[in-house]
């Protein structure tokens, strides 16, 4: 409950602030809509507990995942908000599939001129099915993540930027089935991004 509060005050804080620079007459004439490709390496905790078995037994574990994204989005001179679908890929096959859908928030800071550090906000749904070799059973698992990131967006020309940054999602899923819980913790990556933008009309 205290997490899909705290997930809903975060989006709408984000698009109100956004939307709201975004019709201010000062930024106008410099609103932009962004088409981006992220690709990204990130680490994912995980944590299976049999509680069938006395001592109960806790066994964590971390997952090394490739990712790939796409993110449509809106910048003024000084936000920008993205949506976002990223697709994982286990480098020891765990997950028949993961994902995320969600919303990324960003305030750039104006530090060189060719390039804007920025920090961010994120927020949305993870999805994910697998078989866990410990109990062979089938999981599903769709629960809203939250968290944090920060890089350097490179102006590589007037109409495309190129991202180095680092993100943290808090997801903490929890899978219970017969007495064995399995929960996906944090994500900790790092990525990059190639950004195309154009003028609004």
């Amino acid at each position: 409950m205290i997490r899909n509060s705290c997930i809903k005050i975060i989006l709408t804080t984000v698009l109100f602030v956004t939307s709201g620079v975004a019709k201010d007459n000062r930024y106008t004439d410099n609103s932009k809509s962004l088409f981006a490709v992220e690709a990204g390496y990130n680490s994912l905790g995980t944590e299976y507990t049999d509680r069938n078995i006395s001592p109960v037994v806790t066994t964590q574990s971390t997952s090394s995942l490739m990712s790939l994204g796409l993110k449509i989005g809106a910048q003024t001179d000084t936000y920008r908000v993205f949506l976002s679908a990223k697709y994982f890929s286990d480098t020891d096959n765990k997950f028949d599939y993961l994902t995320t859908y969600g919303v990324e928030g960003q305030y750039l800071i104006h530090t060189f001129s060719k390039a804007d550090l920025f920090i961010g906000l994120n927020g949305g749904i993870a999805n994910a099915k697998l078989i866990l070799v410990q109990d062979g059973v089938s999981r599903t698992i769709s629960d809203p993540y939250f968290g944090a990131e920060a890089g350097i967006n490179f102006h590589v020309s007037g109409s495309f930027d190129f991202d180095i940054a680092g993100r943290y999602m808090g997801i903490d899923a929890l899978n219970v089935i017969s007495k064995r819980e399995f929960t996906l913790s944090d994500m900790v990556g790092i990525y990059t991004s190639l950004t195309y933008k154009w003028k609004m009309d």
